[in-house]
């Protein structure tokens, strides 16, 4: 059921403020108030600052508002009117009720002679119902103050008179309280309880920190006005309804003592049971009866409370101007995001101890990746208009906009839309001027107050041990910058990686497809040059789909129908098409990057494919860690409802659930195995080489369970383990997927590079003049030759040359012949050794020639001489041609250098060269490894 109406919880942002007079500006006197009293009329002397003497910021109020602006609408008085007389209707069905049991109870005891056993089984009924009936009166729900931090005017002097000041100039009562909360919301806390339905309640003010974070001055001031025109909406008709529609509540879904006291009869085997079963079957058609009256009584609240939200936006409007209501909307909405942002960057950080001091900080910083992931350089920021009256005419919100992305049905919302809120707003313009400091002017030492909220948020959302040091916040955003650094995709990819695996296909099949039939150079350019057409369309065909497949899913209750599950079929049909378009460009993108990294460089095609395989491993370890929480989720869940009565389940069901459980647990076992065996690659905030397994698994796994049971504390930690699991991955698949897109365009940048044509460099030299030597005068030389015994000799001689030429004869040696030392050589007797046969390749094959230095070892051929006059000519046996040697295929499947194998004829043996042994044949293992990568990242057993 929707909450009530007077909690305020979604933000209500301020606006801007108008200008006016000097005299308008003063704030009048008002009659001194109690804290959540009336503070309407009276002469009373002027109220006392509690800011101490220091000036206290406050924006310019709007000039020209029309008097009757923040008058009750004739629609608001009607539908309240509906809503008070249903709920009178009801209480007093309700308190008859309580009254006719109580009379039944009395007649009992009175005439409990005539027929006693009768009339004890009547009491013990009317006071069971009694009891059931006026529970629902004593039943406490006290406020959730966790996240709350309570400041007072000592702390913060200058806040409180900001906000008795807004107060005076609304006429509103004064909150009792004022709480600060972390995040970006303001609200109005009514302290209620049974006695309300007669005295108005007290009411706290919330207001969030991160909200004083996203507006300015005016805005801010415009918030709280919202605020304090719910303060002084008919006090007692709000309260009367909030409290009265608690009590029905109860009745229908609160479950307590009670309750539970009847469950634990029916499931009892003996005569509790049909106790039980007595008592339970009229609750049920009571609260059958009076849910049917509570949702028509919760949608006519829901229209009030809307009503009431039109009406608060024009008090704020009289307070700050048209512009700062439609403003604040805008950015609080930006605000959320920008919180939500900060938030899970911050849990990222929690993974490597880093928690800061200041979340406030990191919200900030998070608006500019808000806009870049929603490629919305703009987002969040409102209209620039050169004076307070341009705004009348702008549209700030859509309609058509916010009813295709709005997930709750207009009649069960508490608010308006954020259009209609506008409309509302701009009806009867009212322009201001408007104060552009931040709200944080207002408080006191505000680094303090941030660093303690921060500190309570950290306790109480991420549960932090309680001695836990913050770190300086800017050194917290440094790692994350870092991190979305290799998160947060270029705009050329098109949102073709947005959300999803990438999914190229068996690598090694690849790997061997790149090495047999490299693709030419030309082909390689055409396909980077069109890599990502379509792919735009692709990715918004995919969320569009996923979109409407989970409007179809969300609205199954039970068995889907016919018509419903063959639409979500057609949807499936869709996805799976869509599916496959991005598997073939996963191929392409893999296939171009992996062969221009080996024309570059073959280590960067290594660290390529080392980075897929990593990738690869993080998204099945995802999947894998999802389906099993999921699992595990829904037989949980659904054992929840059967212990609680809600549903029925067989016998057989405890045993399933025990299954599904112990199917999760080897799930998790299996992924934790098998991430030990992979190290990290190079990541921002990573060192590279640590083990994936000590960073996804939080503590000691959890041991397997017993067969026949199991503890919550267990399921606890199975559950919680495999959800760290899931989300750990989920961040490390957007960081490898990042670190792959880099390398691939540091690739891509090389390739390009090598492939330009270098410029010839044209160098314009002064011509040198050539040096003219000059001849030395001399005679041309005549070489006369003469052969002797010894050879040729040549003489020189000099015709007219001025230099005296000297003519030498050669002298004639005569030539002495050198007798040469003859030894006889020693004759031994050569042992016989039988010989074994050779094998009929080797006994015809021509013997090899001894190499030079075996030569002098063996015997010489006897001397011509000996054999005769004419030694018979050696004839040598022809050679045969040489037969080409096959290479065998290489071992690293990217070794572009290595000839493919020849393809025989279909049918023709295989030829066989003789004289070339073959190697043995290698047997494949066994083992389902894959073949060892680098250091990075080890293959999975």
């Amino acid at each position: 059921m929707p909450p009530p109406d007077e909690l305020d919880l979604d933000p209500v942002e301020p606006a801007p403020s108008g200008s006016r007079s000097k005299e308008s500006t003063a704030v009048k006197p008002a009659a001194p108030r109690t804290k959540g009293g009336t503070g309407k009329g009276g002469d009373a002397p002027e109220r006392t600052s509690v800011a101490r003497g220091r000036k206290v910021p406050y924006p310019p109020s709007p000039s020209d508002v029309p008097d009757d602006l923040t008058d009750y609408a004739d629609s608001y008085v009607a539908q309240q009117n509906k809503l008070l007389a249903g709920l009178f209707v009801f209480l007093i069905f309700y308190i008859g009720m309580i009254l006719f049991f109580t009379l039944i109870g009395a007649w009992c005891v009175w005439s409990i002679k005539h027929l006693p056993v009768a009339k004890v089984a009547g009491l013990v009924f009317s006071g069971i119902f009694f009891l059931y009936l006026v529970k629902g009166f004593f039943k406490r729900h006290p406020m959730n103050k966790e996240m709350h931090l309570e400041v007072t005017e000592e702390e913060q002097p200058v806040l409180f008179e900001f906000i008795y000041q807004l107060c005076d100039e609304l006429e509103a009562p004064l909150p009792n309280k004022v709480f600060v909360s972390p995040d970006v919301n303001a609200a109005v806390m009514p302290r209620t309880s049974l006695i309300n339905l007669f005295v108005e309640p007290r009411k706290d003010l919330l207001i969030g920190l991160g909200l004083v974070n996203s507006v300015n001055l005016s805005e801010f001031k415009a918030v709280l006005a919202h605020e304090f025109g719910h303060f002084s909406q008919s006090a007692m008709a709000s309260s009367y309804t909030y409290v009265a529609s608690r009590i029905i509540g109860d009745l229908i879904e609160g479950e307590d003592w009670f309750d539970r006291m009847v469950t634990w009869c029916k499931k009892q085997d003996n005569v509790f049971a049909v106790i039980g079963h007595a008592i339970g079957a009229p609750l049920w058609v009571g609260r059958t009866v009076l849910e049917q009256c509570y949702k028509a009584i919760a949608l006519q609240r829901l229209v009030v409370s809307r009503e009431r939200e039109f009406h608060a936006d024009l008090v704020a409007v009289r307070a700050a101007g048209s512009n700062a209501v439609v403003h604040c909307l805008l950015r609080t909405v930006f605000g959320l995001r920008c919180f939500d942002q900060a938030f899970n960057d911050l849990a990222t950080a929690l993974d490597h101890k880093l928690y800061s001091n200041d979340l406030y900080l990191h919200q900030d910083r998070a608006a500019a990746v808000v806009r870049r992931k929603k490629k919305e350089p703009h987002l969040g920021l409102p209209p620039l208009l050169a004076t307070p009256h341009d705004g009348k005419d702008i549209e700030v919100f859509d309609a058509e906009e916010e009813a295709l992305t709005d997930e709750i049905p207009p009649m069960w919302r508490t608010h308006p839309s954020n259009s209609d809120r506008e409309k509302n707003a701009k009806e009867r313009f009212v322009p201001a001027v408007v104060d552009h400091r931040s709200p944080w002017v207002l408080f006191d030492e505000p680094g303090e107050l941030r660093e303690r909220m921060t500190y309570k948020f950290y306790r109480m959302v991420f549960r932090v041990p309680k001695n836990a040091e913050l770190t300086d916040a800017v050194r917290v955003q440094k790692f994350i910058d870092n991190e979305h650094a290799e998160t947060t995709y270029d705009p050329k990819y098109k949102g073709a990686y947005d959300n999803r695996p990438i999914v190229p296909g068996d690598l090694p099949e690849l790997n061997v497809l790149v090495r047999d039939t490299p693709w030419a150079e030309e082909r390689m350019e055409k396909v980077l040059d069109k890599l990502y057409d379509g792919c735009e369309d692709h990715a918004e065909a995919r969320s569009d789909l996923n979109k409407e497949l989970e409007a179809l899913q969300s609205g199954i209750v039970g068995r889907p129908s016919k018509s419903l599950r063959r639409k979500i079929d057609e949807v499936e049909e869709k996805r799976a098409e869509n599916g496959e378009w991005f598997k073939s460009f996963d191929r392409r993108v893999y296939l171009v990057h992996v062969q221009m990294a080996a024309r570059v460089d073959p280590a960067l095609r290594d660290e390529l494919v080392e980075r897929y395989r990593f990738q690869l491993e993080v998204q099945r370890f995802f999947f894998t860690a999802r389906d099993a929480h999921s699992k595990a989720e829904m037989y949980f869940q659904t054992m929840v409802a059967a212990v609680q009565g809600k549903i029925q389940v067989n016998r057989d069901f405890f045993g399933e659930f025990m299954q599904a459980l112990r199917e999760s647990w080897k799930a998790l076992k299996f992924i934790i195995r098998d991430a030990r065996e992979i190290n990290l690659p190079a990541m921002k905030n990573f060192e590279e080489g640590d083990n994936l397994a000590a960073f996804i698994l939080v503590g000691k796994m959890v041991p397997e369970p017993p067969l026949s049971y199991f503890k919550g504390v267990w399921l606890d930690k199975l559950m919680n383990q495999l959800q760290g699991v899931q989300q750990k991955c989920a961040r490390l698949h957007f960081k490898s997927l990042g670190g792959i897109l880099q390398l691939q365009e540091t690739i891509a940048a090389r390739w390009r590079a090598q492939r330009e044509p270098v410029a010839a460099e044209v160098l314009d030299e002064a011509p040198v003049p050539a040096e003219v030597v000059p001849a030395a005068p001399g005679g041309s030389e005549v070489v006369q030759s003469a052969h002797t015994p010894l050879g040729r000799v040549d003489s020189v001689r000099a015709k007219a040359a001025e230099l005296p030429v000297e003519v030498i004869d050669a002298e004639v040696v005569p030539d002495e012949p050198i007798a040469a030392e003859v030894i006889e050589a020693e004759v031994l007797d050569a042992a016989v050794v039988p010989s074994e046969p050779l094998p009929a390749a080797q006994a015809h094959a021509v013997p090899p020639e001894p190499s030079k230095s075996m030569a002098a070892f063996m015997a010489s051929p006897a001397p011509a001489e000996a054999r005769g006059a004419h030694p018979p000519p050696v004839v040598h046996p022809p050679v045969p041609p040489a037969v080409p040697v096959q290479s065998l295929p290489s071992a690293d499947p990217f070794d572009f250098q290595a000839p493919a194998p020849p393809r025989p004829a279909p049918g023709a043996a295989p030829a066989v060269d003789p004289e070339v042994p073959r190697p043995a044949p290698k047997l494949a293992p066994r083992s389902r490894r894959p073949p060892r990568p680098s250091r990075n990242c080890r293959p999975m057993r």
